[in-house]
C-alpha cells in the first residue's frame, strides 16, 4: 500500500477527485477514483503479460484467486495505525490543508537508509569544502555528457572521480544513442546547445547484459524492441563478430563495436552537427569500461569537426553559413593518424579495431582516464577484490530514476559504491509510457534484476521543470518538456496559489516527482510484479542541489491495491 508519512508535497490532483465543485467532499465511492489520465500516464489497456524467458528466476505466483480491485481505489491509501479517519475523503482534505501551509521546496528528510547515507555524504562534502553546496547552487557548467549504460556497476562520477555538477549524464540500456529516441535527443540538446559542454563520452562495458543479451535469441518481452538497435551493430558486423574464437570474445568485440556505431550516432545528430557549424568547441570520443578491473580504455576515436561527418549524414544548415567540407576529411580522427576516401573510413576503422584483441583496448592518457586510475587504485587499496567481485554479475536493490543534471550523481548523494545502484538518467526524471528507453530499464531492473525498491528522485532548482514554467521555444526538447506542462496544467489550481516564482518552481518540482512514482505504478512491468508477490516498493524524493539533503515526499508505494482503477490491469 501507499504509505503518507506527512501529506507530501504536490497532492492538489490526488486531493481534488474528492470534492464537489463548491469545494465540499463528495459522498459518492467515485469521490475517489483514479485522477484523470494526462499525457505522461500510462494508458488504461497493456498487452497481456509474456511468460518469463529461460534467463529470468523463476517466481511463484499466488493461486488463489485476485481479489477485486476495489471500486474506490485511489491513488494513495493511508497507511494503518496512523491515525486514519474513516472518512478518507476528510483525511485528504486535511492533507490538502498541510500541502497548502507547507513552504514549497522543504519536503521533510526521510528515515530510511539512503537519507542515511545522503546525510553522511553531505557531511563529508561540508568538511572538504563549506561553499560546496552554495556553488551548485548557483547552477551547472559541466564540460562532459556522459552517455553510458544504466548498469550499477558503472556509475560515471565515481569511476571518472569526479564531484557533483562536473559530468552531465544519460543513461539507458547498452548505452545506446538512437536517432528516433526523444530522451536521448533532449539530453543531448541540452548539454551541448545551452550547457555548451566541451566533451561527449560514449561509454560502453565489458559483461553489458544488453550487449549479451543480443547475442542470443531468448524472447525477453518489450525489452527486445529496444534490443533490436544492437542486433543491427550486430548483423553490420557479423564478419568481424565470426571470427571470435569463443563467446567472450565474441561479446568484447560487439560491445567495442557498439561503442563506435553510438559515436557515429551522436555525430550524425543535428544538434552535434549544429554545433560544429557554428564553431562551438566539441568532442565526441568513444571509451569502453572494465568492470571487472576498473580500467577505463579509450576506444581510439575522437571526432571534433562537421567535415568527419560521413556524405550520407551531413546535412547543411539553413542559413547557408556552412563551412565548406574538404571531402577528403575521415568520419573519425584515429588515434594513429589514419587517411582514407570518406566513405570507406568507417570500414577501415573497423578493421583496425578488429585488429586489437577484443577487451584489451590500450589505456587514454588524458584527463578522464588520468582521474579513472586514480579512481581504481584508491577502490583496489580499499578492497583488493572490489572488482574482481563485481566481474561476472550485479545485483543492486535500487534502481534509481533521476534527472540528467550533472549536480545529481545517483552514487554520490546517497553515498553508495558502485553495483549498488542501476540508473536511468533523462532530463527531468520523466517516467513516460511511450518511452521506450525508460521502459526498458525498467524491465531490466524489476524483472531480471529483482530490484527491491525503485526511487524517482526530482531535484529543486530542475532547469527542466524551470523551463515547462516558461514560454520560450527551444526546439526539439520541447517535445519532451510537454510531459511536464502537462503535469502544470493538471496541478494550475495549486500552483496559481503561489505568488513567488522560486515556491512555484519548487512546488511543480516536488508535483512532479509524484506524477512521475504515479507512471511507474501504472506500467504494467510493476504491476506484473506486485501480481507475483514480487517484493517492490516506489518511492519519491527530492534532493536539494543547494544543501545536499535527500527530502522524503512522504509516499511509497508497495502493492497493486495503490493503483488507479483507469489504470489497473489485469493478466
Amino acid at each position: 500500500m501507499v504509505q503518507i508519512y506527512n501529506g507530501g508535497a504536490g497532492f492538489e490532483r490526488a486531493l481534488s477527485r474528492g470534492k464537489s465543485k463548491d469545494g465540499k467532499p463528495k459522498a459518492t465511492a467515485a469521490a475517489t477514483a483514479a485522477p484523470a489520465a494526462s499525457s505522461s500516464a500510462a494508458p488504461a489497456r497493456a498487452a497481456p503479460a509474456r511468460a518469463a524467458p529461460a534467463a529470468a528466476a523463476p517466481v511463484s505466483k499466488p493461486t488463489a484467486e485476485k481479489p477485486a480491485v476495489a471500486q474506490d481505489a485511489t491513488l494513495v491509501k493511508l497507511a494503518a495505525g496512523m491515525g486514519v479517519m474513516s472518512d478518507l475523503e476528510k483525511k485528504f482534505i486535511e492533507l490538502e490543508a498541510k500541502l497548502v501551509a507547507q513552504p514549497a521546496g522543504q519536503a521533510m528528510p526521510g528515515k530510511s537508509n539512503i537519507f542515511a547515507n545522503n546525510e553522511a555524504w553531505r557531511q563529508e562534502m561540508l568538511k572538504q569544502d563549506p561553499e560546496f553546496f552554495n556553488r551548485l547552487a548557483n547552477g551547472q557548467s559541466p564540460e562532459y555528457l556522459w552517455i553510458g549504460c544504466a548498469d550499477s556497476r558503472v556509475p560515471a562520477n565515481q569511476l571518472l572521480d569526479l564531484p557533483a555538477g562536473e559530468v552531465f549524464v544519460h543513461r539507458n540500456i547498452a548505452n545506446q544513442c538512437i536517432h528516433s529516441d526523444i530522451s536521448f535527443l533532449s539530453v543531448l540538446q541540452y548539454a551541448v546547445q545551452y550547457l555548451k559542454v566541451k566533451h561527449i563520452l560514449v561509454c560502453g562495458h565489458y559483461g553489458c547484459g544488453g550487449a549479451k543479451a543480443a547475442l542470443g535469441d531468448s524472447r525477453l518481452g518489450l525489452i527486445d524492441n529496444w534490443l533490436r538497435h544492437i542486433r543491427d551493430v550486430r548483423r553490420m558486423n557479423a564478419k568481424y563478430l565470426d571470427k571470435c574464437k569463443d563467446g567472450d570474445e565474441e561479446l568484447n568485440r560487439l560491445i567495442e563495436l557498439n561503442v563506435l556505431e553510438q559515436v557515429h550516432n551522436v555525430c550524425a545528430t543535428s544538434i552535434v552537427q549544429d554545433a560544429w557549424d557554428a564553431g562551438q568547441e566539441l568532442t565526441v570520443q568513444g571509451v569502453v569500461y572494465g568492470v571487472g578491473d576498473g580500467k577505463l580504455r579509450d576506444l581510439g576515436v575522437v571526432v571534433n569537426s562537421s567535415d568527419d561527418i560521413s556524405k550520407f549524414y551531413r546535412t547543411k544548415s539553413d542559413s547557408g553559413a556552412l563551412k565548406a567540407g574538404n571531402p577528403n576529411a575521415p568520419l573519425v580522427q584515429v588515434t594513429k593518424g589514419g587517411e582514407s576516401e570518406l566513405d570507406s573510413t568507417m570500414e577501415k576503422l573497423t578493421a583496425e579495431l578488429v585488429q586489437q584483441t577484443p577487451g584489451k583496448l590500450k589505456e587514454g592518457a588524458n584527463r578522464v582516464f588520468v582521474n579513472n586510475e586514480n579512481w581504481r587504485q584508491k577502490m583496489l587499496k580499499q578492497d583488493p577484490q572490489f572488482f574482481s567481485n563485481l566481474a561476472h554479475t550485479q545485483t543492486p536493490e535500487i534502481l534509481w530514476i533521476g534527472c540528467a543534471d550533472s549536480r545529481v550523481p545517483a552514487n554520490q548523494i546517497i553515498n553508495l559504491p558502485a553495483g549498488e545502484v542501476f540508473v536511468h538518467r533523462n532530463i527531468a526524471n520523466q517516467c513516460i509510457h511511450s518511452d521506450m528507453s525508460f521502459l526498458s530499464v525498467l524491465q531490466y531492473a524489476v524483472q531480471y534484476l529483482k530490484v527491491k525498491r525503485v526511487v524517482v528522485c526530482g531535484h529543486y532548482a530542475c532547469g527542466g521543470c524551470a523551463a515547462a514554467l516558461g514560454d520560450s521555444r527551444l526546439g526539439l526538447i520541447d517535445n519532451w518538456l510537454r510531459h511536464i506542462r502537462d503535469v502544470r496544467r493538471h496541478n494550475q489550481a495549486e500552483l496559481s496559489r503561489i505568488t513567488d516564482p522560486k515556491d512555484s518552481l519548487n512546488r511543480l518540482i516536488e508535483i512532479n516527482v509524484l506524477e512521475q512514482m504515479h507512471n511507474v505504478c501504472a506500467t504494467s512491468i510493476v504491476q506484473d510484479a506486485w501480481d507475483a508477490g514480487q517484493e517492490l516498493e516506489v518511492q519519491g524524493v527530492v534532493y536539494g542541489v543547494g544543501d545536499g539533503k535527500l527530502r522524503d515526499m512522504g509516499v511509497v508505494a508497495k502493492a497493486n491495491d495503490d493503483i488507479g482503477q483507469i489504470f489497473r490491469t489485469k493478466q
